[in-house]
């Protein structure tokens, strides 16, 4: 029983593996929208999205990546409800996304440790 347990937990993973630049795509094409519109619908989308990604990848065992999720999620938090606010911390989401981004081109990927 541990044995089946064990391995689908290692299909999952590499699911996960196999899907991430995807999903970080997506993150980049929401934040986009973010910077573009302005809009409360587009903050909440972007948001949904990196905590998505932020507790798949803490259920996985990618803690360093959900970290680092958890770190965009938490800044966005903080200025969802001040739209007009959210300009002075563009630059440190897109630092964020992009140091994400970045080391994830590293092979092996040391967010996914």
């Amino acid at each position: 029983m541990k044995d089946k347990v064990e391995q689908t937990l290692v299909s999952f993973r590499l699911s996960f593996v196999a899907e991430l630049d995807g999903k970080l795509a997506l993150i980049v094409k929401y934040w986009s929208e973010v910077k573009t519109a302005k809009s409360m619908v587009a903050i909440k989308q972007f948001r949904f999205e990196i905590h998505s990604l932020r507790g798949s990848s803490a259920s996985l065992g990618f803690l360093i990546l959900s970290k680092k999720l958890g770190i965009i999620e938490e800044k966005v938090v903080s200025y969802e409800e001040q739209i007009n606010s959210l300009e002075s911390i563009i630059t440190f989401i897109e630092t964020d996304i992009n140091s994400i981004i970045e080391v994830s081109k590293i092979n092996p990927n040391p967010l996914l440790a």
